[in-house]
């Protein structure tokens, strides 16, 4: 979950570093932006990598995929001040059914593989 929410701070510092491509060029280097990305990727990585490490895959990369979208959502809201554009209720419902699906296909997944190691006997790898 830890990586997925540092990607999502990712996504909001590329719309930032985006705008400063378009505007400054080569001048982007004078901005703390290029680097706070370079450094919030890194550490996004080195967080998965962490996770793919200490367990089953089915557990770590649905987390990673849904936090990724929600707090890049959450960041432009509030940081950004973008607006959904639901134009009508079908949309919304849409929208709205397909933040469930995630929510609990991510849940689904992690308790899958929770029950396949413990009905296997596994103990889960630790990290560090």
């Amino acid at each position: 979950a830890a990586a997925g929410m540092t990607f999502g701070v990712s996504s909001s510092l590329i719309k930032t570093f985006s705008g400063l491509v378009a505007n400054e060029g080569l001048g982007l280097f004078g901005h703390w932006e290029p680097y706070v990305l370079a450094g919030v990727v890194s550490v996004g990585f080195l967080i998965m990598q962490s996770a793919f490490q200490a367990g089953d895959l089915r557990s770590a990369l649905p987390a990673i995929e849904l936090g990724e979208p929600v707090v890049a959502v959450l960041l432009g809201l509030a940081l950004f001040h973008e607006r959904l554009q639901l134009p009508n209720v079908f949309v919304t419902v849409v929208v709205l059914g397909s933040v469930v699906t995630m929510v609990l296909a991510t849940v689904h997944l992690a308790r899958s593989a929770a029950s396949d190691d413990a009905g296997a006997g596994v103990i889960p790898a630790r990290a560090g």
